[in-house]
């Protein structure tokens, strides 16, 4: 049996048991987890240096998932009904990373864009942060008090935003291979699908679905990761690429459109207006120094 069938093999025996023994979700979450960060980080060591960074990014953000994903293991009730900070933000930072890791698969130079397009994704997440609060968020969700005044209510938001904009580059990221060298790819874009749909059902309960099967969505997610590392062989820089300037684009967007809340919506008074002004301020600093890390990159492209 080849590995690549070992890893399918074993993703479906572990997704079956994850349904069937439903007190097992929690530590098959964190197992998949962990064991995608291993797959992805010692497939990538045999790659190319500018092909090697995305999929280490992807390594930390499932490590960062796994470690992130104790704490339902321990608890799975008590996180749905009162989810703490250490988890909140442990999930945020792996939805950054391994967003960035993928959207670095669409990226050419991949080394020298990467810090740029990791400040706009931070930069967007701080835009989100603000608009979620200004905009209340939780009363567009349906939520019954209406008024946001918790911060960690809004780290699944938070998420949400971040993985819609990097399946914006999903299709970029679907050809960037040569032709025989694109499931890797493939399997990581769905791995991003497959967890977008878990943290958007989780979020806004459309289908009201069981916490086992939104569990799922997440297991599947780190699972077609651990299998598209098996898939590694030979991956190269991009054929097809965008440039980080496109995510800047989308970062301006965002920036703007909070920005232009504030006439409209009144700030929220104590420490979540203190966060909102400050957010604001630090994006545009966010801004001019990811112009500066391009303007740089690109004098030294051209010398």
């Amino acid at each position: 049996m080849t590995r690549q069938a070992t890893a399918i093999t074993v993703s479906v025996i572990v997704l079956v048991v994850g349904f069937a023994a439903e007190a097992t979700i929690g530590w098959l979450l964190v197992g998949s987890g962990l064991a995608a960060a291993m797959a992805c980080a010692f497939a990538s060591q045999s790659l190319t240096p500018g092909a090697r960074a995305p999929w280490q990014l992807i390594a930390l953000g499932q490590l960062l998932n796994g470690l992130g994903n104790m704490v339902i293991a321990f608890d799975a009730e008590r996180w749905v009904d009162s989810p703490d900070w250490v988890s909140a933000v442990s999930f945020n930072l792996a939805t950054i990373f391994t967003v960035l890791g993928i959207v670095g698969l669409a990226l050419k130079p991949v080394a020298s864009q990467l810090v740029p397009a990791g400040m706009d994704l931070i930069a967007i997440t701080g835009c989100a942060l603000a608009l979620g609060v200004l905009w209340d968020i939780d009363e567009i969700l349906g939520d019954a008090d209406g008024e946001v005044d918790s911060l960690i209510g809004l780290m699944g938001f938070l998420a949400v935003v971040v993985q819609f904009v990097g399946l914006a580059f999903a299709p970029i990221v679907w050809f960037a291979q040569a032709k025989g060298k694109r499931t890797a790819n493939r399997l990581a874009v769905l791995a991003l699908v497959a967890a977008t749909l878990g943290d958007t059902e989780m979020m806004i309960e459309f289908f009201d679905l069981s916490f086992v099967a939104v569990a799922s969505m997440w297991q599947a997610s780190s699972l077609l990761l651990l299998i598209a590392a098996t898939f590694l062989g030979g991956a190269t820089p991009p054929v097809r690429w965008v440039s980080s300037d496109v995510l800047g684009r989308v970062t301006l967007g965002f920036a703007l459109a909070a920005l232009a809340s504030l006439p409209f919506r009144e700030i929220p008074s104590g420490d979540v207006g203190v966060v909102v002004v400050v957010l604001l301020a630090a994006v545009l600093v966010a801004r001019l120094l990811v112009s500066a890390v391009r303007s740089d990159t690109e004098d030294r492209v051209d010398k």
